[in-house]
């Protein structure tokens, strides 16, 4: 026995109606737009292989200290420099490169291009006595890409799991 149900409706709207309902779906369109354009909805977490999902949320010193913990480091917080940067509308060969060191650690920058972005350096604390940095680009409490350096010109720039890219 086969039962059928058959729901059928008819809307009538008048000019009026039709451009309110089509203005307000526009602007509504506009907006979604302008949250995912912006980074308003930011990932909360990021993942790589070698470390599994981690936490991208700095938003305080407990917050960036639990970061560091992720991966093993721990940073001199009395000595940070912040600065504000602007993250490159168009990439050239050393961002594209230095965007790869980003995907290798479950970030990319390309999604931010153009957008202002806090830069956060932190010493890392070492048992030896060599000089380590993690750098840090934030975008609204959250980290968006970062690399480790000895602070050295002709140092390769190194993931969060000290790897290069």
């Amino acid at each position: 026995l086969e039962v059928m149900y058959m729901f059928a409706a008819s809307f009538k709207m008048n000019k009026l109606a039709a451009v309110t309902f089509l203005c307000s779906f526009t602007v509504l369109l506009a907006i979604i737009w302008i949250f995912f354009a912006f980074g308003v909805f930011q990932p909360e977490t990021a993942q790589v292989e070698n470390l599994g999902k981690y936490s991208l949320k700095v938003s305080d010193k407990e917050e960036t200290t639990a970061f560091f913990r992720q991966f093993g480091l721990n940073v001199d917080f009395t000595n940070c420099v912040q600065r504000e940067i602007i993250i490159p509308e168009k990439f050239d060969s050393l961002y594209e490169e230095y965007n790869n060191l980003q995907k290798s650690q479950g970030l990319d920058l390309s999604k931010y291009k153009g957008q202002n972005a806090q830069q956060r350096i932190y010493p890392i604390i070492t048992d030896n006595r060599q000089e380590y940095y993690a750098v840090l680009i934030v975008i609204r409490d959250k980290v968006v890409g970062g690399h480790l350096n000895t602070g050295g010109i002709d140092e390769p720039l190194l993931n969060f799991l000290g790897d290069k890219a």
